[in-house]
């Protein structure tokens, strides 16, 4: 690719070129017609015209998005750089792989955790309800309560005046 652009940008400057050259060749003609000698005539067409070079440098950072070319530049100087020292490229991707795994698995945790609303209806009105025995410090971890039993279970749903619904999250152990 690389390439192709020298290519193009050659062939663009040799067209430029040759503008540049009609017009020093058009500004001629008038000196020679207003009676100067040929080469008196080229002269000066030449001096008021300019520096061509810098003409058709100018022309090309007007016409080009001189972000993008130092762009393309440096990820070229990068890549040969790279392809020069073959063992920091492969550090260098391995840590890139890395951080780009660790980073995917720490967010899908996140996401799944924190962002990802549960999958029933309602699930911010969803609560937790725990029962603890003041007398039981044995029996209860301070997270959980007590375990509950399935009687308790259904005496909670029998007698429950304030909640819509009861449920039952199950633990692996």
């Amino acid at each position: 690719m690389g390439a192709m652009r020298f290519l193009r940008r050659a062939k663009w400057d040799r067209e430029r070129l040759a503008e540049i050259e009609s017009y020093v060749q058009m500004e001629t003609d008038d000196n020679i017609a207003r009676g100067m000698p040929h080469g008196e005539a080229r002269a000066a067409a030449l001096r008021k015209f300019g520096n061509s070079t810098f003409i058709r440098e100018e022309i090309y950072r007007m016409n080009t998005m001189t972000f993008l070319d130092a762009l393309g530049r440096d990820v070229r100087h990068g890549l040969r750089a790279l392809r020069h020292y073959p063992m920091f490229t492969a550090v260098a991707l391995v840590a890139l792989a890395i951080g780009i795994g660790a980073n995917t698995a720490v967010f899908s945790v996140v996401n799944s955790v924190l962002l990802k609303p549960l999958p029933y209806p309602h699930a911010e009105e969803l609560v937790a309800v725990r029962q603890t025995a003041a007398g039981a410090a044995g029996l209860a971890n301070i997270s959980d309560g007590l375990r509950l039993s399935a009687s308790m279970y259904f005496t909670y749903a029998e007698q429950n005046r304030t909640l819509q619904a009861l449920g039952v999250a199950l633990k692996a152990e």
